[in-house]
């Protein structure tokens, strides 16, 4: 489990570390072998795992449904569509001569490739009481459709291009910065002037997956006391 680092997280982390740090908990939680980690503070990207798919969904729910207004049965079935939809895009790349259904994350969550359900109502059966007319429902029904048809169209071409902007990013040559433990470095505040950002001393260097220096752990002095930031190497500055 992966959260993020804002205040609402950070202010519940110390009850959830209790929670988590209690005997039965511990025991239930390593028996199923789940970690929970927080992100670094100051660092929103490092969330992309899923701050991608967050920023994809909002993004194109406001431009696909604006302003109209749904009720909350008719949002429900539009964000159950869109989560079927998201998790069935395929995780890896399809050729035009493979045969075989690619692998999406609902093969991960349920075991195989979650379809949807017929959008043709059964007006026709005579035992449906409905309150209202046949061709209200069905004018409703090619509004949803065509909602959730526009959404489709509009994640397949951005996520496509999301996905060759990360490839191409991921591809370059990666650089570090020259940070070590003992550095003295200047840490990057957005409520200050760039000549009154704090001196710091790197206590303990985070690096990620790839080996990679990702983040590091600053003894700052403020106040005439001494306090420790965790920050990304991008918002610290080596003299």
């Amino acid at each position: 489990m992966v959260s993020d680092n804002g205040k609402t997280f950070k202010g519940a982390a110390k009850t959830i570390r209790r929670i988590v740090s209690h005997e039965n908990v511990k025991q239930h939680l390593s028996g199923i072998r789940v970690e929970w980690t927080f992100n670094i503070e100051r660092a929103p990207w490092w969330g992309g795992l899923f701050e991608r798919l967050v920023r994809s969904v909002k993004r194109c729910l406001r431009k696909m449904v604006g302003k109209s207004k749904l009720t909350y049965e008719e949002l429900m079935t539009v964000l159950s569509e869109i989560e079927i939809i998201l998790n069935c895009r395929p995780l890896s790349y399809v050729s035009p001569t493979d045969l075989e259904e690619p692998l999406t994350p609902s093969h991960l969550i349920v075991g195989r490739r979650i379809m949807n359900l017929p959008d043709d109502p059964l007006l026709s059966r005579e035992d449906q009481d409905y309150s209202v007319t046949p061709e209200v429902l069905s004018k409703r029904m090619k509004f949803l459709t065509r909602t959730i048809n526009q959404f489709w169209q509009r994640w397949s071409k951005e996520y496509l291009i999301e996905l060759r902007s990360s490839h191409s990013l991921s591809h370059k040559s990666h650089k570090d910065r020259h940070i070590s433990r003992g550095d003295i470095v200047v840490v990057h505040s957005d409520k200050e002037r760039r000549g009154f950002w704090r001196l710091g001393l790197i206590e303990e260097l985070f690096p990620g997956k790839d080996g990679h220096v990702r983040g590091a752990k600053v003894k700052v002095v403020t106040g005439g006391k001494t306090t420790y930031w965790k920050r990304p190497i991008q918002h610290l500055y080596p003299l």
